[in-house]
């Protein structure tokens, strides 16, 4: 029986596996230096909304309608609120969330 278990040991080691080595003891292979996320990488949005009030403490707005930030229609705004990054808007009132 000990010739058995010399002859499987040899046999490893001549594969370069020891004893020892587990599979989760092995190293995760690393990443290509040139790897890329497979999913796009999603930027937040910057938003113009002209609002009947503003809170700037708070970064939000009440009675709010989205617009593209043309200067024309800021001045035409009674309250201006730029949001960079992501907005939400629930019920008339706008908060930025970034």
């Amino acid at each position: 029986m000990p010739i058995i278990k010399t002859i499987v040991f040899v046999a490893l080691a001549a594969c370069g596996v020891s004893p020892a080595q587990t599979p989760a003891a092995a190293d995760p292979p690393e990443q290509p230096p040139e790897f890329e996320p497979t999913e796009p990488v999603v930027k937040p949005t910057d938003s113009h909304w002209c609002c009947q009030s503003t809170d700037p403490k708070t970064q939000s707005g009440e009675g709010c309608n989205a617009f593209s930030g043309a200067i024309e229609l800021i001045n035409a705004c009674a309250e201006y609120l730029y949001c960079e990054g992501n907005a939400v808007k629930h019920d008339g009132k706008v908060t930025c969330t970034s």
